[in-house]
């Protein structure tokens, strides 16, 4: 059976260890000023300022490959029940963060040129589709770069391994784990 095509950016999995995942995030703003639009899943870095009190700090999805980025948006807080399920563009919203560093995340490559093989896990990959998603759905359209696994240290991520689900296997579209490389808190405890 084939791997469904279905991107949903970054999707938190737990981390190194034998703690699960326990949604622990932080709260950040996101500034009418920044006319990128954020859907969940998507990796955010901080933008150099905060919110009107200053309690929040500012964070952008507007990132590109190569980044240091603050964490992963996996929520946002809506202002009315009928708001969208993503962050439009250019409107103030407060959203949440997994920022732990040592958070593993499932994300599907794009199979664009080649395919990963089980020989390419622990190897660094390119992150595609920053600033993109489905306004339907809210998720984002990052994806693993099929074609750029490498011992390069600049690359977004580290592969872990095959996600291990019933339905998913090495091929076209698999889901994998990975690990940020970029991050702000890269060699840092976060919470201790």
């Amino acid at each position: 059976m084939a791997n469904v095509d279905l991107p949903i950016g970054l999707r938190p999995h737990g981390g190194f260890g034998s703690g699960a995942y326990n949604a622990g995030t932080m709260t950040f703003f996101m500034a009418a000023a920044d006319g990128t639009a954020c859907h969940i899943g998507s990796p955010v870095k901080l933008s150099g300022t905060a919110d009107p009190t200053g309690r929040y700090a500012s964070v952008t999805s507007s990132v590109s490959a190569g980044d240091i980025v603050i964490g992963v948006m996996v929520g946002i807080e809506a202002p009315t029940q009928d708001a969208t399920l993503y962050r439009v563009a250019s409107t103030d919203r407060y959203v949440r963060v997994a920022v732990d560093p040592q958070q593993l995340f499932e994300c599907q490559e794009d199979s664009v040129g080649s395919n990963l093989a089980i020989t390419d896990v622990g190897l660094n990959v390119a992150l595609t589709g920053f600033g993109t998603g489905n306004n339907t759905t809210g998720f984002s359209s990052v994806e693993i770069d099929s074609s750029s696994a490498a011992t390069t240290a600049g690359l977004d991520a580290k592969l872990i391994g095959l996600v291990p689900q019933v339905g998913n296997d090495i091929g076209t579209n698999a889901n994998w784990l990975v690990l940020l490389q970029n991050h702000t808190f890269a060699g840092t405890k976060v919470g201790v």
